[in-house]
């Protein structure tokens, strides 16, 4: 029995050991199975489930087992396997473009201050192990927590940005002539409507002021300062450079016209009473107006040749008929014949009338004297010892009466009258008798 007992227990011993090894021989199978993650995990055995029975490894073989043939019991516990955490690694984040820092991931959260183009700032974990969190970067700013959109911000400094092209300066107004292309009216606002301060002729300058929007012209106004005061004028009448003098307008041709003398009057070769005389025209005859009026004299045409008759004796109308009445005593010698009725003096030398003047006499209460006289004083440039009036060319006949020009009878006519005297109102009819009647012609006063 005893050797029986023995034989059971070796038996045990050696199927122990068959397990052991067959366990040695599957343990890197097993491993490679798993996975590298479970490398440290082994899978339990049925020596482990039969642990109860199976002899402890700290026992010791009897002396007669050989050393080397005791077997290792496998490790039965299993260690859970877990993920490594990954590590959070900050960087430096830069803002493309002016944006708003906040205190949270929302555009609704306080507004910490922004960041330009180019600034950066640090990022921080997330809570997911990254910087970034729903399209929010979360960083630090200013020693806070804080958050900034992703998408506007880039892990690499972005170039400057481009310089915004200045807008072109307007230039600085200056100041210049302008001048009137025609006769324009200066107004005080820019409108036909507005106050007229005057008006510039053609050729005339003025100086220009800024409109009010860096040049002078406006609405087709332009600004100018006229008189020392802000003025307007329609730019349309004005121009930069002087304009060249306006033609003068040609004179229309001129139209012929009938003349009639309206008393005996010298026709001349030249207009002047000193010019050599070629015929005389009676009252009522009529010649051909040929030009304009000059110095007193009308140009006519006198049988065919070019003439000069005193304006003052001719009428575009025909004179009624009344023959030209002498008296008997103007007709022998050079007289100064004078008819208060006619209202007329003439020169006349034996019978023909060298000239006509119309004449004024005195008033009423100083008449002029009647009858035959003759000149015993003569004044070219006389003044009234009595009234200090002018008498031109005073020729005295009787007394302090005498025959001059007066002033007073051209302007007025026969609205007026003497204190005596014979008044006549052409300078140059008036000269012609003074420089052709010498001291001792006779002159006769009648009606």
């Amino acid at each position: 029995m005893k050797g029986l007992s023995m034989s059971t227990s070796r038996l045990r011993w050696l199927a122990a050991a068959i397990t052991t090894a067959a366990l040695a021989l599957s343990g890197p199978m097993v491993a490679q199975a798993a996975g590298p993650g479970d490398a440290s995990s082994t899978p339990p055995s049925a020596a482990s489930r039969d642990s109860s029975t199976a002899p402890s490894t700290s026992q010791k073989p009897s002396a007669s087992t050989p050393a080397t043939l005791s077997p290792t019991a496998p490790t039965t516990s299993k260690t859970p396997t877990s993920t490594p955490t990954q590590t959070f690694k900050k960087s430096l984040v830069y803002a493309t473009g002016t944006v708003t820092v906040r205190s949270t991931a929302s555009t609704s959260s306080e507004a910490l201050g922004t960041l330009s183009r180019g600034n950066y700032v640090g990022t921080r974990n997330s809570g997911n192990g990254t910087a970034t969190k729903n399209g929010w970067t979360a960083v630090t700013y200013q020693g806070k927590a804080a958050w900034v959109p992703a998408g506007s911000l880039s892990a690499t400094k972005p170039a400057p940005a481009p310089a915004p092209k200045p807008k072109p300066s307007t230039p600085a107004f200056k100041k210049s002539l302008v001048y009137a292309t025609t006769t324009v009216t200066v107004r005080a606002g820019a409108g036909t409507s507005s106050k007229s301060l005057g008006t510039l002729s053609r050729g005339n300058y003025v100086g220009t002021r800024n409109s009010g929007n860096g040049t002078a012209t406006r609405n087709g106004w332009t600004a100018v300062t006229y008189k020392g005061k802000a003025a307007w004028i329609s730019a349309q009448y004005l121009t930069a450079k002087k304009p060249a003098p306006a033609p003068k307008p040609k004179p229309a041709p001129f139209k012929k016209y009938i003349v009639y003398a309206t008393a005996t009057v010298p026709v001349h070769v030249s207009p002047s009473l000193a010019a050599r005389s070629i015929a005389n025209l009676k009252r009522g005859n009529h010649v051909s107006a040929i030009g304009i009026a000059q110095r007193g004299f009308t140009p006519v045409n006198y049988q065919g040749r070019k003439a000069w008759v005193q304006t003052s004796y001719l009428s575009r109308s025909k004179p009624v008929a009344s023959p030209q009445r002498l008296d008997k005593r103007c007709l022998s010698g050079l007289t100064v014949c004078i008819s208060k009725t006619e209202r007329k003096l003439r020169l006349v030398k034996n019978g023909k009338v060298l000239i006509t003047l119309d004449a004024r006499f005195g008033r009423a209460s100083s008449p002029t004297r009647e009858g035959r006289f003759a000149i015993f004083q003569k004044g070219k440039n006389w003044v009234s010892t009595l009234y200090g009036s002018k008498m031109p060319f005073s020729m005295f006949f009787s007394g302090g009466q005498a025959v001059h020009y007066s002033s007073d009878f051209a302007a007025r006519g026969y609205a007026g009258a003497s204190h005596g005297c014979v008044n006549i109102r052409s300078w140059s009819g008036i000269e012609y008798v003074f420089n052709h009647a010498p001291i001792g012609t006779p002159v006769i006063v009648y009606r």
